[in-house]
């Protein structure tokens, strides 16, 4: 029988017969229960978790660059509306509009808009469709010197809109005079014809100057062109800016 048995088991182990201990290994993992334990979840939910933090700075980033490339390319659309006005206007720009509503204060000219230069917004005000990519409430920003319309067109003053070019425009890093000459209300006198700005990732950005009598209002009297207010490097804040020189180049922010 040890003969017969051990042929037997000879003739087994040829013919790749389990043993009995794997036959019960097998039965085991059949009771397992089908899931994952609560450490491999958590596991599991740290790495996601690290890849996260690891990612998230990146795609911050690259989508405000990313806006930053859309403000320059309107801006530069807006620029070539304005030429255009310009030209069938005996080379004569838009008044700006100053007012006490922010939304309003320094929009883009209606003027744009009724001469079918920038699409038009829907509603009863005409208003250029053309919002501000870091302050979609408003529009992007134009000043320019010489006429100016107060308080949603309510009045009008032919020489009323000032405009601070630095003496050494267009670098801009030259500091305000004392005795306000490089202040211009004439376009014949005046080194800058128009300016348009976006007001940058922060519209509340603490490079702007604030009003004296407080909240928190920002003061526009040396806006677009003084370089202390602009956006210099991706990560950080302040204007976006496109101007126009009297001999036709058009000057940008970094």
């Amino acid at each position: 029988m040890n003969a017969h048995s051990q042929t037997g088991s000879d003739f087994q182990v040829r013919n790749g017969r389990p043993p009995c201990r794997p036959l019960h290994l097998y039965s085991y993992l059949r009771q397992r229960p089908v899931g994952f334990t609560l450490i491999e979840v958590l596991v599991v939910v740290a790495i996601v978790a690290l890849l996260l933090a690891l990612l998230l700075p990146s795609l911050h980033k690259a989508r405000r660059q990313a806006r930053i490339v859309v403000a320059h390319h309107d801006l530069r659309q807006i620029t070539m509306a304005l030429d255009g006005y310009a030209l069938t206007n005996k080379d004569q720009v838009p008044p700006t509009r100053e007012s006490c509503s922010t939304w309003v204060s320094h929009q883009l000219p209606i003027e744009l808009v009724k001469n079918r230069w920038l699409p038009k917004k829907k509603g009863i005000a005409p208003q250029a469709d053309m919002p501000d990519v870091f302050d979609p409430d408003s529009t992007y920003k134009y000043r320019a010197p010489g006429g100016l319309f107060l308080n949603e067109g309510t009045g009008y003053m032919p020489k009323g809109s000032y405009l601070f070019v630095p003496d050494d425009y267009p670098n801009c890093r030259a500091e305000p005079k004392a005795d306000y000459t490089d202040f211009y209300n004439e376009r014949d006198k005046s080194p800058v014809i128009y300016t348009v700005w976006s007001v940058g990732p922060d519209p509340k950005s603490p490079k702007f100057d604030r009003v004296p009598y407080g909240n928190d209002l920002i003061e526009y009297a040396y806006f677009p062109l003084r370089r202390k207010l602009w956006l210099l490097h991706s990560g950080d804040t302040g204007l976006i800016t496109h101007s126009r020189n009297r001999r036709g180049l058009i000057h940008t922010s970094p």
